[in-house]
């Protein structure tokens, strides 16, 4: 499991995360971003099994991920809904979330739902949770 962040301060939202993650067994966590301040980055890497940080300054007062980014405009639900969208329909036309010049958009490509674990019968969206009640087994009916 590979758990990306925009960038770690204090480190404890990334713990937690680590935390409720390690939870469901994965073979490895993986912890990426591109800033992670010092004294962060000694406590994930106490939790994760393995870090990639490209930037790490020392903490400082005030020290925050802004100063680090031309654009830190916060993004909205309606954003993030809209991007996982395109990311779903992605996948259930060519079966990957990788982009590739090779794929022709006219051709047929398989399904990726029957492979997303968190698809159901109810064909939703490959990042929405299923209810406790829904199949989560990846089969389509």
């Amino acid at each position: 499991m590979i758990i990306v962040d925009d960038g770690i301060v204090t480190g404890s939202t990334m713990i937690a995360a680590i935390h409720s993650i390690r939870k469901e067994k994965p073979s490895k966590i993986i912890v990426a971003a591109p800033i992670c301040f010092g004294e962060a980055l000694s406590k994930i890497e106490k939790k994760a099994d393995m870090v990639h940080v490209l930037h790490v300054p020392p903490q400082k007062n005030g020290s925050s991920l802004a100063q680090f980014y031309i654009d830190y405009t916060p993004v909205s639900d309606v954003q993030v809904m809209q991007w996982l969208d395109l990311a779903d329909n992605k996948i259930q036309k060519s079966g990957s979330m990788v982009y590739s010049s090779s794929s022709d958009d006219n051709e047929s490509q398989s399904d990726a739902s029957s492979s997303l674990p968190l698809r159901n019968k109810k064909k939703k969206k490959a990042w929405e949770i299923p209810s406790a009640d829904e199949d989560t087994t990846g089969s389509v009916a």
